[in-house]
């Protein structure tokens, strides 16, 4: 499997990560810093709390991450959790908002590390 193969199995957008970061080998660098980033990790706790405002700045940051790196549909969930949490509150679409992210996420998490452990 090559790096364009990865991105196109996880909805990501290639091209554009591929003329921001120069080489797949940039790409690479980076898709295993993001399988150390604790965003995810720190979202889930706050949403497990309902502490909103660190739900939000976790949702957001992941959120800016994912479209830096190009992961575009984990981008996009997150994007939405983000824009539901902004002003410090869940609601009735909070939960399932978050759950897409947690699919995508793992989606992503799952297709880098078999990637990277090829």
């Amino acid at each position: 499997m090559t790096v364009q193969q990865c991105y196109e199995r996880i909805g990501a957008d290639y091209t554009g990560t591929i003329e921001r970061l120069s080489s797949d080998e940039q790409i690479i660098r980076f898709m295993a810093m993001f399988l150390e980033d604790e965003n995810f990790e720190a979202l889930c706790g706050a949403m497990k709390q309902q502490q909103w405002d660190n739900a939000f700045r976790a949702a957001h940051t992941l959120k800016g991450i994912c479209l830096n790196l190009g992961y575009t549909q984990l981008a996009k969930s997150g994007s939405a959790l983000t824009e539901n949490l902004r002003g410090g509150k869940g609601n009735e679409n909070t939960a399932a908002l978050f759950a897409q992210v947690e699919q995508d996420y793992r989606l992503t998490v799952n297709e880098l590390r078999d990637y990277l452990n090829r």
